[in-house]
């Protein structure tokens, strides 16, 4: 009994380390197919989501932000970075007007940033942590777990089709540009 309860709990740690491990050096990958995207769209003679000066900022910002959580610096401080940078850089694309999507791929892509800008809000409440020195931040965790909700209602809209998926994207549209 108690060697099963001592490998769950080796197996949960293992899995919370492997899930900070690959929340830690997203933005890395973010910023690495990021750059793809724009230079396939700078052949086709297409601008960017975001204007350039602010593109390179937000790229940035999102390289110091990953470099500090990976190597455990200030951990929970750039992951609330993190998380902000994303968010930012997310809404300037959606009010850049160059973003040319169906409204159901628009859907899945901001689930997705919203999904992970939940990820980094539950690792700055400092869960996860092996050796915590500070208590975990219990109103971080319930909002980026919020977000994680959010986007796995929306997952479930995607999957019912249009009907579903129509007055959910007029309820995000209005309260983004409200």
């Amino acid at each position: 009994m108690a060697a099963a309860g001592a490998r769950r709990r080796r197996l949960l740690r293992l899995l919370m380390q492997l899930g900070s491990v690959l929340l830690t050096r997203f933005p890395f990958w973010n910023c690495l197919s990021a750059l793809m995207l724009f230079a396939e769209r700078a052949d086709a003679r297409r601008k960017p989501d975001i204007p350039v000066p602010y593109l390179y900022l937000d790229m940035g910002a999102a390289v110091l932000c990953a470099s500090f959580m990976s190597f455990g610096v200030k951990r929970r401080w750039f992951a609330l970075g993190a998380a902000l940078q994303l968010a930012v850089g997310t809404y300037a694309a959606y009010i850049g007007g160059y973003v040319h999507y169906g409204d159901w791929l628009k859907v899945r892509m901001y689930s997705r940033t919203i999904a992970i800008i939940g990820g980094f809000l539950i690792l700055a409440s400092g869960a996860g942590e092996i050796y915590r020195q500070k208590p975990r931040s219990r109103s971080l965790q319930s909002t980026g777990q919020v977000f994680l909700g959010i986007y796995l209602i929306c997952v479930v809209c995607t999957q019912r089709g249009r009907s579903c998926l129509v007055p959910w994207w007029a309820f995000v549209h209005s309260f983004v540009i409200a």
